[in-house]
């Protein structure tokens, strides 16, 4: 190895210990970003399926939404168990 490429070894060695990945700074945003977009719309539809149901069902009557409204948080814990524990 010349003196060069030792110290372009030695400077992404810097860089990965500094950061902790061996990633640039716009390939992580743009990893990040991905991830966080696909996030946001999982939870965006989410969250329209809950209100369509909401809409619907107090429509039909008082006792069947007191009922879900009652059942929502165990669902909620049961839901995010499985995407926790796949």
């Amino acid at each position: 190895m010349n003196q060069k490429e030792m110290n372009q070894t030695k400077m992404n060695q810097t860089k990965m210990n500094q950061t902790g990945m061996n990633q640039t700074g716009a390939s992580f945003f743009r990893q990040f970003f991905s991830l966080y977009i696909a996030l946001v719309l999982q939870n965006v539809v989410t969250l329209s399926v809950n209100l369509t149901d909401n809409v619907m069902l107090g429509a039909y009557s008082e006792t069947s939404l007191a009922g879900v409204a009652a059942a929502t948080p165990s669902v909620f814990v049961y839901q995010m168990r499985l995407a926790a524990f796949g």
